[in-house]
């Protein structure tokens, strides 16, 4: 995002393995004013005369079905609260986004099978996402923001709605990802969290960079 000629990219200006990790602090205990998530971010960005270049392109001047295209084709969403489809498996729930980006069902089903093996939840794929706890919910969201194998991974709050064991299993899995190439940019009030896992943690506070520091590629 750029305001003021202050330049903020994602891609391939990045050294390999370069993740945005953001931390929000609202100055209310309660943490009820929360920074808007990942997913809110175009519409401020407007409003506030931002620039926004992902991987060389200028993602805030795409048009409404443009920028659907390049959501779905490039960008993965994580939620706090899974937004899984209750009346889908976990197999179709995972296989959705590919199924949209017009990738035959044959295709989809093989990419499906083997994101929920390697996550751990191959087991469930035939179950209905009110049958599996938490953790399990999370990393079939996890899964299906992988299906159409994003550049970008963008995750609010993943841990947010978890126990403590099951937050420490996204995480982990989170972080293994990360290890493994993928770019993510994680929305997070748990400032534990962020130091564990952030290459660059972005700190802000009542709408303004507060902090912004690096630490050593892990």
């Amino acid at each position: 995002m750029s305001k003021d000629n202050n330049d903020y990219l994602v891609g391939k200006g990045h050294p390999p393995r370069h993740t945005r990790w953001k931390k929000g602090q609202s100055g209310n205990p309660s943490g009820r004013k929360k920074l808007p998530d990942p997913t809110d971010a175009a519409a401020r960005i407007l409003e506030q005369k931002f620039t926004v270049t992902v991987d060389g392109v200028a993602v805030d001047r795409l048009g409404e079905a443009a920028s659907a295209r390049y959501r779905r084709a490039r960008i993965g969403l994580v939620f706090q609260f899974f937004n899984l489809l209750d009346d889908l498996t976990v197999a179709d729930n995972v296989m959705l986004p590919a199924q949209l980006a017009g990738m035959a069902r044959a295709t989809a089903q093989r990419r499906a099978t083997e994101l929920l093996t390697v996550l751990g939840v191959d087991r469930h794929a035939a179950a209905y996402p009110g049958r599996l706890s938490g953790g399990e919910r999370q990393r079939v969201a996890v899964a299906r923001a992988l299906m159409n194998r994003p550049a970008l991974l963008l995750a609010d709050e993943p841990t947010g709605a978890l126990d403590t064991a099951a937050g420490e299993d996204v995480q982990r899995l989170l972080t293994e990802l990360h290890a493994d190439g993928q770019t993510i940019v994680l929305v997070t009030h748990d400032l534990a969290l962020a130091e564990r896992c952030a290459t660059r943690t972005v700190q802000l506070r009542d709408g303004r960079v507060a902090a912004d520091t690096t630490a050593p590629v892990r």
